[in-house]
C-alpha cells in the first residue's frame, strides 16, 4: 500500500504541474479523481503487466513469469476488487443521497438534475 501511495502522489504531482502549464492532464494524474483503487488497477493493467509480460518473454525467463508476473495479476486482481467495493459504496451513497433529495423535494420544493463531469448538479425550485 505505501508504494502504491506514492505512485499515486506522484502522479498527482505530476497532474499538478500539467494544470499549471495549462496542458491537459494525463491519465490518472488528476487528484481531483480520487479513485485510488481504480487508478492502480489502470497503472498495473497498462504499464506495470505489459512491461513485465515483455521482459519475460524477450528474456525467455520461466522465473520471471512464474513470480513477477504473477504478482503483478495478483495486485491486480486485489485493486480491481478494491475498485469494485469503491462502486458500490458510490452507487450506495449516490441512491441514500437520491433518496434525501427525494424527501426534500416532497417537503419543500422540487430539484432538478443538470448534467455535469461525473457528478450530481441540482437546481432546487422552492413550493
Amino acid at each position: 500500500m505505501t508504494w502504491s501511495r506514492r505512485v499515486i502522489e506522484e502522479f498527482w504531482r505530476q497532474g499538478d504541474l500539467e494544470q499549471r502549464c495549462g496542458v491537459s492532464i494525463s491519465p490518472l494524474c488528476d487528484r481531483r479523481v480520487k479513485n485510488v483503487a481504480k487508478s492502480q488497477e489502470g497503472f498495473l493493467k497498462a504499464i506495470v503487466l505489459p512491461l513485465y509480460e515483455s521482459l519475460a518473454e524477450f528474456i525467455g525467463s520461466s522465473e520471471i513469469s512464474n513470480c513477477c508476473v504473477a504478482q503483478v495479476k495478483a495486485n491486480t486482481e486485489y485493486w480491481t476488487k478494491e475498485a469494485e467495493r469503491e462502486n458500490e459504496a458510490n452507487g450506495q451513497f449516490l441512491a441514500n443521497t437520491q433518496n434525501v433529495l427525494s424527501d426534500i423535494e416532497d417537503q419543500a420544493g422540487s430539484y432538478q438534475r443538470i448534467p455535469g463531469d461525473n457528478q450530481s448538479v441540482v437546481s432546487f425550485t422552492p413550493h
